[in-house]
Formats: C-alpha cells, sequence, structure tokens
C-alpha cells in the first residue's frame, strides 16, 4: 500500500512567508491534508511580484505582517493581477479590524496559525470560491451571513437579550 494518500491533489501554490519555518509548517500540513503540492515562496514584497507576473496559482496565501509589507497590500497587487485567485490570509496574530477589512477586500479566509489545522478547509472553500466565480452573486444578505459566520467564533458571548454582555442601561438596545 502507497504512503500517498489516494485523494491526492494538485495544488499550486504562492505562498508569501518570512518565516523559513511557518513556511515549512504550511507546506507540512498541505501535504497531510493529501496535497500534491507546488509551493513558490517569497519572503519580500519584489519576489512576491515577480511570482504574481509569472505562472497562474490555485490559491494565495500571505501572512499579515513583514517587513515593509503586509496582506493588506498583497491582497490589493494580488487582486489587480490576478483577480481570480483566492487569497487566504495566514497569521500568527491579527486584530478581528483587520480581519474584516481584508475579508471586505476580497480574501476569503484568515487563518491563525496557531490553528493552522484549519488551512486545508480554508484552501478548499478558496478553491470552491475560485470555481463559484463564474456563477451569479449570491443575494446581499447571504453574503451578509457568509461574513458574519466567518467572524462569530471570534464575537463576545451574548446573554439571553441577544445582546454582548447583556442589555445596555435603562433596558433600551444599543446603537
Amino acid at each position: 500500500m502507497s504512503a500517498t494518500p489516494p485523494t491526492q491533489r494538485h495544488l499550486r501554490v504562492l505562498c508569501l512567508e518570512d518565516s523559513p519555518s511557518d513556511a515549512e509548517q504550511i507546506r507540512r500540513v498541505l501535504v497531510a491534508a493529501g496535497y500534491d503540492l507546488e509551493l513558490d515562496l517569497a519572503a519580500e514584497r519584489g519576489r512576491f511580484e515577480e511570482l504574481l507576473a509569472g505562472h497562474p496559482y490555485d490559491v494565495i496565501l500571505a501572512d499579515y505582517r513583514l517587513a515593509g509589507f503586509d496582506a493588506r497590500a498583497a491582497l490589493e497587487l494580488a487582486t489587480a493581477a490576478c483577480p481570480r485567485t483566492p487569497f487566504v490570509c495566514v497569521s500568527a496574530a491579527i486584530a478581528d479590524e483587520i480581519a474584516a477589512e481584508l475579508l471586505k477586500g476580497g480574501a476569503v479566509e484568515v487563518v491563525l496559525k496557531e490553528r493552522l489545522g484549519r488551512l486545508p478547509i480554508a484552501v478548499e472553500r478558496a478553491i470552491a470560491a475560485k470555481a463559484r466565480q463564474g456563477e451569479p452573486p449570491p443575494a446581499p444578505d447571504a453574503r451578509g451571513e457568509r461574513f458574519r459566520g466567518r467572524l462569530l467564533d471570534r464575537a463576545p458571548a451574548a446573554d439571553a437579550s441577544g445582546q454582548p454582555g447583556g442589555p445596555s442601561p435603562g433596558g433600551g438596545r444599543r446603537a
């Protein structure tokens, strides 16, 4: 019996990461998930732009913060150079507001490095999103629900009133 998973799929990845150990961990996680991985690594903006102009990729994975460069700028470059290539931010730490900005700006997912086991799921979603690009866009309510769903696990707990931390003073609704 072969050590190669029977569901192995070819995946061409552009990875923007300045930590060789983090890039290797990303590679290991995707290979363990059954991908026949072809990974091009960029550690800085110039190399990222060079690779974007080259061969097409199935997905772009980008660390949030690099020296003199970040995922927001990388997303803008990627959107201009290859708008149909899905973009996933993979970061050690990222503020909720920045994650929301990336998602609104076109990133498919944001994955924390401490939860790198979720990366194959994010990649599958990214590939599915790419496949759906030829379909009509979902209704605005459905798009909003998907966005809220991505941030729910980071939201504060709500009490029975549905408000974080309970109802506002005076019993009125919070603005």
